[in-house]
């Protein structure tokens, strides 16, 4: 099956030198988040577009922040609370 889209010129340059950087295509990047949106229907707690949309942006965001951490020989730690890391990072930016 074909779907044919419709996307903003700068917007598809953006997304094809993202894909192009991480070694894929805009052809894998859509159809990944398609099937995790297919996926999620399957579940009980349907999520919203939005909130579905947001959870694929922080899966990309953390496997570029994983990709970064690896290259550079970064430890993940266990016990890491982002939340909390962020507040403590605000608290300093404003004190």
């Amino acid at each position: 099956m074909n779907l044919t889209i419709h996307i903003d010129d700068q917007k598809l340059t953006a997304v094809e030198e993202w894909a192009k950087a991480h070694g894929e295509t805009v052809e894998q990047l859509v159809e990944k988040y398609l099937e995790k949106l297919a996926t999620k229907s399957d579940q009980p707690s349907k999520e919203t577009y939005q909130e579905a949309e947001e959870s694929s942006i922080r899966l990309l965001v953390t496997e570029e922040i994983k990709r970064l951490q690896d290259e550079a020989g970064i430890k993940p730690v266990g016990d890491f609370d982002e939340r909390k890391d962020f507040e403590n990072h605000i608290k300093r930016k404003h004190a």
